[in-house]
């Protein structure tokens, strides 16, 4: 049997045999790695004990020692490789056995623990059994402005946090105190949350122990100590995770300033910046005072949204700031106020947008929305970014609250259908009976999901995503649903199953093309993106032919032409949209597969407007939310006078989840009429796959898979077709 000496570091611990081969055990924070990689960088082995392991020390450890093993239970094991996204020899261990070194042999034992993970323990001459740290830091029990907590298993949630901390500081008007969960007192802790002026959560990575110990602080706080007072959460994970601890936050009383800051897990300069000022903010909100920086809008790269920089993320896709760049708030120059009545059909960002435009040129003019959903209008994206948390609280999802809808003088007729529009009278008429006469129609009806005719689709337990009723019926059935499968392998798809997935589920995609994303993506990347699919326990199908969806009265499968039978006590279909036209055709309005509109967003009857999913110009119609909101924003400043154009934004195709991201901008090499020229890159650890294609020594296109991070430089440069000398240097220096 292996005899170990134990080494220790701070409160921290390691083992190192005292024969070759070597074997290392726990990991030590990134700061003390130094003296750990010099006597570890030989070994065969990694054994990971406990839960608290540090990522970026053991990516460290792989960059020397690519080869080493790393033994742990498959919790541990899952939660790393989902951080580091690498290549790594993994090795996990269940029950009871013995791990071989070189000749010599460890036992070992999984520990079941009630509602915690597995724990594993070697059995071993030296080897003690894994102890909690002893360590504590001095916590003052009369703390008093604005804590900061956080875990640090995860070092960058901490550097986030400390960025927080300046900006804080320099508002001038709080003192910060800075508690890490994984060494003080969770009592301890706890006093100094309730007995401050606000507190700002510093959230680790999904599923991992440091995510339970902020978890378990949160639950064993009480409302009563926390009603009224300011928190807000700063992350650097992607997923929902920030979303259920703002809950947790709103469910206790706290005053919660927005849904937080998120950022990459490994933050860039951008990113850091965004902490700072986000500290800032949330010092002026904790002591009710304007934020004296004033507002910043940018637009976020990944949707096209424009927003306040003070939300922190953005509110239709939820990217951080790292992915957003600023722009200057729109400067009107037309005013007409008038006695006019603008009805404006959909309750969707197009209507929203083109209502918005209308009152910044006629204050006086009427403006009523009418809509078939009983909702204010939302951010529709995030019903398939984040439907768990969304159907949950449907409230965050609003654009614009009640209260904007009565300072901006608005009439918003929720769940109110339109039957006919009869344009020689000028007159609506709603399905209840109602008439509406107008001066100016906006017509925003928007689209509905398309339902292939595949037999069996109209049982119960087949679902589409278009409303917040969608996302509720499916968050209630997937509670007794094991098998779920997603028709339709585009980005609404993939980031459907990317949240089911995360709910625990096993799911299948469904893809009828015989590639993914045929049209925006090309072979290599797509397969890459199966494969991290593939890694986050999604499986994805293409190329299939669904014959059925069999079962009773509700679905159970289905079945494909070569005779096999996906189960599936849910489905959901995700297979495209159709622009709603009819009430559109029915009044004469020339329609093609759309309404047709020209660049003034004008239909071919007179003071009849179009814009969002069911309007094209030019014969395109994206259906995308940058699209819709600026077709609405010339639609509205044209009914209320204004002469403005639209010409189609060129915008890339995003998705996030499934832990990677993609992103793809213009022509990557599907002309076979033209040559191309591309360069390829992806890293050594796998984080990184980008490709890049040129024609006539000009960029036309391209993609990032994993790392976003060039994401604005591949915009600005597909935009203005750079030079390839010009992008190669930019791309250098970036």
């Amino acid at each position: 049997m292996l005899s170990f000496i134990v080494c220790k570091i701070k409160e921290y611990s390691y083992y190192i045999s005292s024969e070759t081969p070597a074997a290392v055990i726990d990991t030590v924070p990134v700061d003390l790695a130094g003296e750990w990689l010099q006597k570890s960088c030989r070994s065969e082995c990694l054994f990971l004990l406990n839960e608290q392991i540090f990522p970026d020390t053991v990516n460290s450890l792989l960059d020397i020692n690519p080869d080493i093993r790393i033994i742990g239970t498959s919790y541990i094991l899952y939660k790393l490789k989902n951080i580091l996204k690498r290549k790594m020899n993994l090795c996990p261990v269940r029950g009871s056995g013995e791990i071989a070194i070189g000749n010599d042999r460890i036992r070992y034992d999984c520990i079941v623990r009630p509602r915690q993970p597995l724990q594993l323990s070697l059995h071993a001459a030296g080897i003690p059994e894994p102890q909690p740290s002893s360590s504590t830091q001095a916590v003052n029990s009369e703390a008093s402005g604005i804590v900061l907590c956080y875990c640090s298993g995860l070092s960058h949630t901490e550097t986030l946090l400390k960025k927080a901390s300046e900006g804080i500081t320099e508002e001038g008007n709080f003192n910060t105190s800075i508690y890490d969960l994984a060494s003080c007192d969770i009592r301890e802790v706890a006093h100094a949350v309730c007995s401050s002026q606000g507190v700002l959560f510093g959230i680790p990575q999904e599923d991992s122990a440091e995510s339970s110990a902020m978890w378990k602080l949160l639950c064993d706080l009480p409302s009563s100590s926390l009603s009224g007072k300011a928190a807000a959460v700063l992350t650097n994970s992607t997923g929902n995770n920030a979303s259920c601890f703002t809950v947790r936050l709103s469910q206790l009383g706290c005053r919660v300033p927005d849904n937080g800051y998120q950022a990459a897990y490994d933050p860039d300069e951008n990113a850091l910046n965004g902490a700072w000022e986000y500290g800032f903010s949330f010092a002026c909100f904790t002591g009710g005072r304007p934020n004296p920086h004033g507002s910043h809008l940018v637009k976020c790269l990944i949707c096209g949204a424009i927003f306040d920089s003070s939300l922190g993320t953005c509110p239709v896709c939820g990217a951080g700031l790292d992915q957003c760049i600023p722009v200057e708030e729109e400067m009107v120059n037309y005013h007409e106020d008038s006695d006019r009545s603008y009805i404006i059909l959909g309750g969707g960002p197009a209507g929203l947008s083109a209502a918005d435009a209308i009152r910044k040129r006629d204050r006086t003019g009427r403006i009523t929305m009418i809509s078939e959903e009983p909702e204010l209008p939302f951010n529709r994206p995030m019903l398939t970014k984040d439907f768990l948390t969304a159907s949950l609280r449907p409230e965050d999802l609003v654009i614009q609250n009640e209260q904007w809808f009565k300072d901006q003088n608005i009439r918003f007729l929720g769940q109110t259908s339109i039957v006919t529009i009869e344009p020689e009278t000028r007159v609506v008429l709603t399905k209840n009976g109602d008439v509406f006469s107008y001066d100016r129609l906006i017509y925003s009806l928007g689209a509905e999901c398309f339902v292939p005719p595949i037999p069996g689709a109209e049982k119960r337990g087949v679902h589409t995503i278009r409303h917040l009723c969608d996302i509720q019926d499916i968050s209630k059935e997937l509670r007794s649903s094991e098998n779920v499968v997603v028709i339709g392998g585009g980005v609404l798809g993939l980031e459907a199953a990317s949240e089911l997935r995360k709910a625990r589920r096993h799911v299948t995609v469904l893809e009828m093309a015989p590639k993914l994303m045929g049209r925006q993506l090309d072979d290599k990347t797509a397969e890459r993106l199966i494969s991290s699919c593939s890694e986050f326990g999604v499986e994805i199908m293409v190329g299939v032919s669904i014959t059925s969806i069999s079962g009773d009265e509700h679905a159970n499968g289905i079945v494909l032409a070569d005779g096999r039978t996906i189960p599936a006590d849910l489905v959901v279909i995700s297979c495209g949209n159709r622009a709603v036209t009819a009430p559109a055709q029915s009044a004469g309005i020339a329609c093609a597969r759309s309404v047709l509109a020209d660049s003034g967003m004008r239909t071919s009857i007179e003071n009849i407007y179009a814009c969002g999913d069911c309007a094209e110009v030019d014969g395109v119609n994206f259906k995308l939310w940058p699209q819709a909101i600026e077709q609405g924003r010339v639609a509205g400043a044209n009914a209320a006078g204004d002469s403005l154009s639209y010409a189609n934004i060129v915008m890339g195709m995003s998705f996030t989840g499934m832990n990677t991201g993609l992103y793809a901008i213009g022509d990557v090499g599907k002309n076979p009429q033209k040559t191309y020229s591309m360069i390829d890159y992806s890293d050594d650890k796998g984080k990184k796959y980008e490709r890049y294609w040129f024609t006539e020594d000009r960029i036309c296109g391209g993609t990032l898979l994993g790392d976003l991070a060039r994401l604005s430089l591949l915009e600005e440069a597909v935009k203005t077709s750079m030079s390839y000398s010009d992008f190669t240097a930019r791309y250098a220096t970036s």
